[in-house]
């Protein structure tokens, strides 16, 4: 596999022998490799390994997004196909393996989702010496369509929503949960906080405000129930960009990335967070509802639903 990059370059030097060293009066030291975060796979050389693993030709790749997957739109003359690629380190193989195999098994109860489509070798994973360490990449079907976003529509919403909860049902009616992550109060407050922290670092009052945020949510969620059907498998991610309108009204839902173990009612909140029907009425500098200045310590949002 090429990898586009002055990395990649490094690597063949070291691997023929042509690692460069720098001298130091008469030590030579060897310099380490640089870490990689991220590599991106070159698209070409890509496109002839999915020739050779799916038995395709005339394999065109081209990357259309790159977040926490990079997606490949995959042409050949008959056929399209989506390819996405895992960032090495965020999903171990096994968690992506179930992911996959539990969007097959939803195509089999019927679910209108997106499967993977298994190499020659019947293998739906394909691994990459990337330099930051093995990634994997699934190859999946095509659907042609619009996301909900932008072909919006009271069935097309409803339809979603039927699909979600088919979702939460047919896992419960499997005889053991697929092997993701948990989406506990852990994931929801405790490593949420610490990213917000991270990447607010200069803000450490906003940190506190978090902590405050997290301490009183923390006795109300503390009681929830743990069994179905409040709790169980989540699609984790129910948003209008995750569900794609066909010309016909069919509605297929996508990406199972943030597929976990955890509330039904996140489903619930992933799509009311993101959706468009409220208006902010007013904002204010604190909870007291004094007057947002340049000097306010908090921006607080007041919105009411505008339709």
């Amino acid at each position: 596999m090429v990898f586009h990059g002055c990395a990649a370059l490094c690597c063949i030097w070291r691997h023929i022998g042509l690692w460069p060293t720098r001298r130091l009066g008469h030590t030579t030291l060897q310099m380490a490799r640089f870490p990689i975060t991220k590599s991106y796979l070159d698209t070409a050389a890509l496109a002839g390994r999915l020739e050779d693993e799916y038995d395709l030709a005339d394999v065109r790749c081209r990357l259309i997004s790159a977040t926490l997957r990079d997606v490949h739109l995959v042409t050949t003359s008959r056929r399209r196909f989506i390819f996405y690629v895992y960032r090495h380190g965020y999903r171990i193989r096994e968690q992506i393996a179930a992911e996959w195999h539990f969007i097959d098994h939803l195509a089999s109860c019927g679910v209108s989702v997106a499967p993977a489509v298994p190499a020659r070798n019947g293998t739906l994973l394909l691994s990459f010496d990337a330099p930051e360490g093995t990634r994997y990449g699934v190859l999946t079907t095509f659907v042609d369509g619009q996301h909900l976003r932008q072909r919006p529509s009271v069935p097309a919403v409803r339809t979603y929503g039927r699909h979600i909860a088919t979702i939460h049902a047919v896992a419960d009616a499997m005889s053991a949960p697929p092997n993701r992550p948990v989406i506990d109060l852990a994931a929801i407050l405790d490593e949420a906080v610490a990213d917000a922290e991270m990447a607010l670092i200069e803000r450490p009052d906003v940190g506190i405000f978090l902590h405050e945020c997290a301490t009183s949510l923390r006795p109300g969620l503390d009681p929830l129930p743990k069994e179905p059907p409040a709790y169980g498998v989540i699609h984790g991610d129910v948003i209008r960009a995750n569900a794609l309108v066909g010309d016909d009204g069919t509605v297929t839902v996508l990406d199972f990335d943030f597929c976990g173990i955890g509330w039904r009612a996140y489903d619930v909140a992933s799509y009311l967070l993101n959706y468009n029907g409220f208006a902010v009425t007013a904002r204010y500098g604190d909870w007291d509802e004094s007057e947002l200045t340049g000097e306010s310590r908090l921006l607080i949002c007041v919105c009411r639903k505008s339709r």
